[in-house]
């Protein structure tokens, strides 16, 4: 339910999640590039950071990543758009670029623990950062699910009441 003041002009309400939130998409914008330029320069060159020549397997799925991570950082720079903008749309956007986030980041650890041939050292220091990172998105995704503050928030084109 959108709230007026007492002149009619309607107030939007925030919290401290929204802003926290912002702060981290307003970062990954500016960061996730970097991510883009790796994962492209791999793909490229086929050789990884000590300058080895890369397997088959594992040039094709940094190629492979490079497009989606560039998909997935286009989908937040226009989610990011919406949502500082206060959008209605950007709920939406939110909700369905933390899928598409979800979604590669287990893309990205399912074929790098396949490629791992059973070296459990590896696969522990690819499962550390994946799990956390992937929690992190499921509680943002369900905040922004069920959130009545969201939705007082997010309200632009206002309707009219």
């Amino acid at each position: 339910m959108l709230r007026r003041d007492e002149f009619g002009v309607p107030t939007i309400r925030s919290s401290f999640p929204m802003g926290f939130f912002g702060l981290c998409l307003a970062l990954g914008v500016v960061l996730r590039p970097v991510a883009v330029v790796s994962y492209i320069m791999f793909a490229i060159r086929g050789v990884d950071e000590t300058g080895q020549t890369l397997p088959g397997d594992w040039h094709l799925m940094f190629r492979t990543l490079a497009g989606v991570i560039l998909i997935e950082s286009v989908l937040f720079i226009i989610t990011a758009w919406y949502y500082f903008n206060r959008r209605k749309a950007a709920r939406r956007l939110v909700i369905g670029t933390l899928l598409f986030a979800i979604a590669s980041l287990v893309l990205q650890t399912a074929w790098t623990v396949a490629l791992a041939d059973g070296d459990e050292e590896f696969i522990a220091k690819t499962l550390g950062p994946a799990a956390p990172a992937g929690l992190i998105a499921v509680a943002w995704l369900v905040y922004f699910w069920r959130s009545k503050r969201v939705r007082e928030t997010l309200v632009y084109p206002l309707n009219a009441a």
